[in-house]
Formats: structure tokens, sequence, C-alpha cells
């Protein structure tokens, strides 16, 4: 089995603003997990004001490249 790879809002965001995130496809390929709680983040209006990175999560969730999930206090994951 292939373990996931969670990604925070810095790291993604990273990749999101040199319009970059495809490398992180090439890598990982069905790895990538973004919390919802990073996707919550990245929908702010502040931080789509001036570049669209939830429009870009957005792209790479429908591609199937990412995928989101809540992560639980106390859990294995956490």
């Amino acid at each position: 089995m292939t373990e996931s790879l969670f990604f925070d809002t810095d790291c993604i965001s990273a990749f999101l603003w040199v319009d970059n995130e495809s490398i992180l496809s090439k890598l990982f390929p069905g790895r990538i997990v973004i919390p919802k709680e990073v996707y919550d983040e990245l929908s702010h209006p502040s931080v789509n004001r001036i570049k669209g990175l939830k429009a870009q999560v957005d792209l790479m969730l429908q591609s199937g490249d990412a995928t989101i999930e809540t992560i639980t206090v106390g859990t294995a994951t956490y």
C-alpha cells in the first residue's frame, strides 16, 4: 500500500504560486491529500484576491490528482 502525502497550506501554496503543482502529480500520483482545513484556508477571499489558489486546487481535485480529507483529532492520521 502506498501512503498518502498530506500537504499543509505553506507547502502546497509554494507550488501553486509558481504554477508548478503538476510536479506534485508527477512525483506522487494518487497520493496527494489536502486536509479540509487547508482547502478552507485556500478558499478564503483574502487569499484568492490576488491569485486564485483555490481554483488551482479545484483543478487538481477534478482531475483526480488530489483528494480532500478531514483530519480528526485523536486519529492515527492526526
